[in-house]
């Protein structure tokens, strides 16, 4: 319970490793990202003999995570080095064991993986299994809640330079009808600069008849309508 709901944000994965290590009685165990071209994946967080390791990146090909990230559940319980001679991290390891559990997107498209090692055999393969994709389900919410969190500041990001810089005048107020933003062209139509903005609880016109209109109007948009003019 601590591992998936203990930390979120850049501290949920390193909390993960570290107590999926932990419950699993395992030596190392990373969570990982797969590149674009699907061909390296690159670790978010490592848990290694007791401390966080610097996270690094590997080819997938000739690795135990190469089926893993292909969609696959794996589970080798011992002899890891003879099956995969190729990848030279399991000596300096000394990893005799492995399992691994893909993380899906909301598609089912594989994003990365979980992987835990041993320097012993594994023989209780399903049970760890089991529980890496109770851990493996909470990290694909939290790098989908990432995600969209990103895409949300890339899009305020980008609305905000659409409006600061928009060539009309703009006045955002809120549901009191209190002024809490401007766009540049509006300071330069208004004649004030960006501190007076403060001073001001709404536009005063100085023409009776554009108040009264302004009045119609927002009581119009404050009742969920919709107004050109």
């Amino acid at each position: 319970a601590e591992g998936v709901e203990a930390e979120s944000g850049d501290r949920f994965f390193s909390s993960l490793v570290r107590h999926l290590a932990i419950v699993l009685q395992c030596q190392y165990a990373f969570v990982s990202n797969l590149s674009v071209d699907r061909r390296r994946f690159r670790t978010l967080a490592v848990w290694g003999r007791g401390a966080f390791l610097d996270n690094f990146e590997l080819p997938v090909a000739g690795t135990p995570c190469e089926a893993v990230l292909q969609g696959q559940i794996s589970h080798h319980p011992e002899k890891l080095r003879e099956l995969f001679p190729e990848d030279e991290g399991l000596a300096l390891w000394n990893a005799e064991s492995y399992s691994g559990v893909p993380l899906l997107d909301a598609s089912g498209t594989v994003t990365g993986h979980l992987a835990i090692f041993a320097d012993q055999p594994m023989r209780d393969g399903p049970r760890g299994v089991a529980i890496m994709r109770i851990f493996a389900m909470r990290a694909r919410m939290e790098i989908e809640r990432s995600r969209i969190e990103t895409a949300l500041r890339e899009s305020e990001s980008r609305y905000r330079d659409l409006y600061d810089s928009a060539p009309s005048p703009i006045l955002t107020l809120d549901t009191k009808g209190r002024i809490i933003a401007c766009n540049r062209r509006f300071l330069i139509w208004a004649g004030i600069s960006q501190g007076d903005l403060g001073r001001y609880s709404y536009v005063d016109f100085s023409v009776p008849e554009a108040i009264k209109r302004r009045h119609e109007l927002h009581a119009i948009v404050m009742g969920g309508g919709e107004i050109e003019e």
